[in-house]
């Protein structure tokens, strides 16, 4: 999406897992239980925001914060 004619991808990553745990106790694979992955996703988010800009920052690029 370009703002005043510039690209602006938005930040983002991709994350593949198996949906698939080994289940010692009944010796067979599983179905993966994410319920409260993602109920935690806001915080893995701002977690994720956090670090990168503190690397951005790092390497000399400047940041700044929005309401977003």
């Amino acid at each position: 999406r370009p703002v005043d004619g510039v690209p602006d991808p938005p930040l983002h990553v991709h994350c593949v897992v198996h949906n698939a745990t080994w289940d010692e106790s009944e010796r067979r694979f599983a179905a993966g239980q994410f319920r409260e992955i993602k109920r935690d996703c806001p915080y893995y988010q701002a977690a994720f925001y956090s670090r990168i800009a503190r690397r951005l920052n790092e390497l000399g690029y400047a940041t700044e914060r929005s309401e977003r």
